[in-house]
């Protein structure tokens, strides 16, 4: 009960803030959202706001305090003034009547429900992914509140497969709570704010009060494969805002989705999305298109049109500006090194490789997963492209607002049937196979889903309201939605009863669940957030003179002290980054000679421990036929076998069975 109370309290005031910071930009664009979407908004401004304190170095956790302080201070002055401005009987008339308590309160007992079971069992969990989290994801926002900036070296993943804007929101929780909150901020915060956002937009859709629990529960529903701490169910909340955001936006004037407004304000969420994780800027750009192409077919002028997309164009390099300004050299350095032997080595063998294709409609069970298969996932994305469907024949008066609202609700519905196929099928069979694709999508199908589901069923139920209690063919249509939607939690509800249990048996919703409930592993989970595992990092790296560069591989990275030496942590996944010119393969010397060149004398390895690669899954990875899977273990055992040779040739500083650390001569290789 009294961590319930810990995070509830730590949601209120984030949430409060997040809101200050929402209510101030919709002021600036003469927008107005309910709550959620303005919390919403508020998270999307402080990922850009992330990206240029970052990028100034300036993302301490005194800064942080003050960012959420100015938003409180904004959330209470707006409250404060509506209240004043706002008569009682108002609130009276709008907020206490039965149509609107109806629809509320069922809905909220729900969400909370969700919050506390979430906040009991994996606000801190027993287990974390020992490679993805300890080594890699919970280290960006520890680096950030200790130098002030998530930017790494060029052997991280930092600026490639994310560009920090998670890291910054991990920073709020950790900058003054244990490291085993962090996974509060997307599991239990980002998912709350998601139902609610859910539960606003039926609300103020007036969908029927039963309706409105139904569509919050499908998402709660739904397996997301949730595998690390990176960015998850803060994207599907994104997300969701992105598709329900331009959707609302236009529902009370003509062309208001043409608004330079909008335009900034499509392109601060488009941002924001990108910045959690880079793979979700294919999302942004097909649901562009999709808008793009949509008004172009139902608006005039096309001048308008065009001036329109420059804007929201303009608007996304501005508030991704300062994050890419940060990994702008390495950026560059991708440039230089498209011709690089190695990488044109990997790709001669493996990048024409063509994978079988599989069956979408497989009843296998997902590798990741609780018993679903694709077929689960296939016959959402086709629901999902049937609500597109029928917003693309659907019929409306001569009001220009009605089409435009459409055009946005089809975007938002065809977007997910084209990311589906261009992930499972058209690339994914090159780079990493379709399940990981499909792992990599799940975030987006969870926010389509209750968006799809609103629109249709806003849409149908004015429509049966209106043309009375003899019109069936409209009341089939609205049924229709109805049974699709039970159809789903009953498809879904053999997972989610394993979820619910391992969460509450083993404390963790990680999919890989052989592995996540090993006795070995939970106990591993814990020795790794131990003051134990804390004070064997801080003995090995204290024999490093302060200040001096490191380079340091450990699956322990989380407790490293990024105050004391200029850091460049190894992961391998950073090892494939397309900036990497590391000399792989090419002899000892080149390689140390490279790390010289970085002025890095002394390297941090473990070699051994639980969570150390061995060569034999690593030697199972490098036969892989996917091109990003192959080309990891092929650059990790080059890398290894790098640093055993390298060992044999440098002074040893420390090695205590399992961490070493060496020094390279000062001399010249």
């Amino acid at each position: 009960m009294l961590n319930i109370t810990i995070v509830g309290a730590l949601a209120f005031i984030y949430f409060s803030a997040f809101f200050g910071w929402g209510r101030l930009v919709e002021i600036l664009l003469r927008l107005r959202w309910p709550l959620p979407f303005t919390t919403c908004l508020g998270m999307s401004f402080l990922i850009f706001l992330g990206g240029v304190l970052n990028l100034a170095g300036l993302a301490y956790p005194i800064v942080l305090d003050i960012v959420i302080i100015f938003g409180l201070g904004i959330s209470i002055f707006t409250s404060l003034r509506s209240l004043h401005l706002t008569s009682i009987s108002a609130c009276k008339r709008h907020y206490l009547t039965s149509e609107y308590l109806s629809g509320l309160l069922p809905s909220a007992v729900l969400i909370i429900i969700v919050f506390g079971y979430l906040t009991h069992t994996v606000s801190t969990p027993m287990a974390f992914n020992f490679h993805d989290d300890l080594e890699k994801y919970i280290t960006h926002p520890i680096r950030m509140l200790e130098t002030g900036s998530v930017k790494s070296g060029p052997f991280d993943v930092v600026g490639v497969d994310t560009l920090g804007g998670q890291a910054f929101l991990h920073g709020f929780s950790l900058a003054h709570f244990p490291i085993g909150y962090v996974n509060t901020v997307d599991a239990v915060f980002a998912f709350t704010l998601f139902l609610m956002a859910i539960q606003a937009a039926a609300i103020h859709e007036r969908l029927p009060f039963w309706m409105i629990p139904l569509t919050i529960a499908i998402p709660v529903f739904i397996n997301p494969q949730y595998v690390n701490i990176s960015a998850s169910f803060t994207a599907s909340a994104l997300i969701l805002f992105v598709f329900l955001g331009t959707w609302l936006a236009v529902k009370d004037a003509d062309n208001g989705a043409l608004s330079w407004q909008n335009a900034v304000f499509t392109g601060l969420t488009y941002s924001s999305v990108a910045s959690l994780k880079t793979n979700y800027v294919f999302v942004a750009a097909i649901h562009f298109i999709l808008l793009f192409l949509g008004f172009i077919f139902v608006l005039n002028p096309r001048k308008k049109i065009i001036s329109w997309a420059v804007k929201v164009g303009l608007s996304v390099v501005f508030f991704t500006f300062p994050w890419a300004l940060l990994y702008l050299p390495y950026w560059l350095a991708s440039l230089k090194n498209i011709n690089n032997p190695i990488n044109a080595s990997l790709r001669d063998n493996y990048f024409g490789y063509t994978e079988p294709a599989s069956n979408l409609f497989s009843l296998k069970p997902l590798s990741y997963g609780f018993g679903e298969t694709f077929a689960h996932y296939s016959i959402v994305v086709i629901l999902i492209g049937c609500y597109a469907v029928f917003f693309l024949l659907h019929k409306h008066t001569n009001q220009q607002v009605n089409k435009v609202r459409s055009v946005t609700a089809f975007a938002a519905c065809a977007t997910i049937p084209i990311l589906y196929y261009i992930g499972t099928i058209a690339t994914s069979r090159m780079l990493f196979g379709q399940e990981d694709a499909l792992r990599f999508l799940v975030p987006v199908i969870i926010a389509a889903v209750p968006a799809a589901l609103i629109m249709v069923a806003s849409e149908s139920h004015k429509k049966v309201l209106k043309s009375g209690s003899e019109n069936w063919p409209l009341k089939l249509k609205y049924f229709v939605v109805i049974f699709c939607s039970v159809s789903l939690l009953y498809a879904f509800f053999g997972s989610f009863s394993e979820r619910i249990f391992q969460a509450y048996k083993y404390g963790s919703m990680l999919a890989f669940r052989k592995l996540a409930i090993s006795p070995e592993y939970i106990e591993y989970n814990r020795f790794a957030m131990s003051a134990e595992s804390k004070k064997k990092v801080k003995n090995a790296q204290q024999v490093v003179p302060e200040k001096e560069n490191l380079i340091a591989w450990t699956p322990l990275a989380l407790h490293l002290d990024y105050k004391r030496n200029n850091i460049i942590t190894v992961t391998p996944s950073g090892l494939v980054s397309p900036w990497q010119d590391f000399p792989f393969g090419k002899g000892t010397d080149k390689c140390i000679s490279y790390l010289k060149g970085l002025n890095s004398y002394y390297v941090l390895w473990q070699y051994q421990g639980f969570a150390a690669r061995s060569i034999n899954r690593l030697l199972m990875e490098s036969a892989s036929p996917f091109f990003r899977h192959h080309a990891i273990g092929v650059r990790t055992i080059q890398f290894i076998n790098f640093l055993k040779n390298a060992a044999a040739k440098s002074q040893i500083l420390y090695n205590d069975g399992e961490i070493l650390v060496m020094k390279f001569s000062e001399d010249k290789t």
